[in-house]
């Protein structure tokens, strides 16, 4: 259907292109009555130059054909030149021997009628070989424009599957980290406490249903992410207990604004992981989010054992983030992170939409930060 619309505005175009070109010979039969005015001739040239003038027109268009068949390219330019110079001279003589009949019709009706152009024939033909060749030459640079037109579109729509598949791959490294870092809760359980393992495999099991329902989406609604965060949240609870502390400061606005779909869960888990895990004590993560109907903020932090050594390697989750949103947003969205002695803050801004968007292609990459250089140092692994 959607070939068949984009044919018919093709063929809409096309004819209203032939309607503009057909109109613009209006100019031919001024400079041809011009000429007669000039020249002394007789009107009755004046009333034959419209038909001639119109009939030609028609003509001319066999121009644009012939540039279809034989396109202006290196390789072939010699041969659509000598197309087009043949087509030229063919059709200009056809255009002499017309104004030759409209000659006899002249006299036929007023033998004494001066008939300077119509005795002219070589000035015709030389003539309607020039009109021909800027006609062709109109064409074959409307062509160019439309090839430049088309391999743009090229361009961008192979840009945009380059970004959509950049934004499945980055996607795609979700899911099996985060099944890891579960099945790693799971097993840490089993052997100390199997009611509880087998409780979280229940929440674990609703944590599953929600990715697979929410995950496929290109975009959710921060609503939705959210469900998913307190879902991981309770798997994560019956492992830490009392040491696992959660809080959230949601602003109403910010519920229906969409992102990227399971964009907060490696941050989450970055925070828990890195972070709660880390103390020995009681820990604390909170998540606020707001939006001012233009941008939508969205801050988590934690805390976490200032003296607890690093990871060793840099991992998916700050890095995920911040590609993904790169990869959605360009340059309007941002990611910084700040760790402070105990503390550890993750801001996201990103334009507040509450429509589904076209991901665009690949974008200038999305602005990140790391103040005070210790936050690689929590970046999930």
């Amino acid at each position: 259907m959607a070939a068949a619309r984009q044919s018919a505005r093709a063929r809409a175009g096309e004819f209203g292109f032939r309607g503009r070109f057909l109109l613009a010979w209006n100019a031919v039969f001024l400079v041809w009555a011009g000429l007669v005015w000039a020249t002394g001739s007789s009107w009755w040239l004046l009333a034959a130059g419209l038909p001639l003038a119109a009939v030609y027109a028609v003509l001319c268009l066999s121009a644009e054909n012939i540039c279809r068949a034989f396109p202006l390219r290196p390789a072939v330019a010699a041969n659509a030149v000598a197309h087009q110079a043949a087509a030229a001279a063919l059709l200009a003589g056809a255009w002499v021997l017309l104004a030759r009949g409209a000659d006899w019709l002249i006299r036929l009706a007023d033998p004494a009628a001066p008939l300077r152009l119509l005795n002219s024939p070589a000035l015709l033909w030389v003539a309607g070989i020039l009109i021909y060749a800027a006609a062709a030459a109109l064409f074959y640079a409307l062509q160019g424009v439309a090839r430049a037109a088309a391999a743009e579109a090229e361009s961008e729509h192979a840009r945009r599957l380059a970004g959509e598949a950049e934004l499945r791959a980055l996607r795609a490294q979700i899911h099996p980290h985060f099944l890891f870092n579960c099945l790693h809760s799971i097993s840490a359980l089993t052997a100390s406490d199997p009611a509880r393992a087998r409780e979280m495999c229940i929440h674990l099991a609703e944590l599953f249903r929600l990715t697979l329902r929410l995950g496929p989406q290109e975009t959710i609604t921060l609503e939705e992410e959210l469900s998913v965060a307190r879902a991981y949240l309770a798997v994560e609870r019956l492992r830490f207990g009392a040491r696992l502390g959660y809080a959230e400061s949601i602003a109403p606005s910010a519920l229906p604004c969409r992102l990227p779909a399971l964009l907060l869960q490696p941050l989450v888990e970055n925070a828990v992981k890195h972070g709660i895990a880390s103390l020995t004590g009681p820990g604390r993560l909170r998540l606020a989010a707001a939006s001012d109907g233009a941008r939508l903020r969205l801050e988590l932090d934690n805390d976490y054992d200032a003296d607890c050594p690093a990871p060793l390697r840099n991992g998916l989750g700050l890095e995920n983030v911040r590609q993904r949103l790169a990869a959605q947003f360009g340059s309007a969205a941002s990611l910084v992170w700040r760790a402070e002695t105990g503390r550890f803050s993750t801001v996201v801004e990103l334009p507040a939409l509450t429509a589904a968007p076209v991901a665009p292609g690949p974008g200038p990459a999305a602005t990140v930060a790391a103040v005070e250089g210790s936050a690689d140092a929590r970046i999930a692994d």
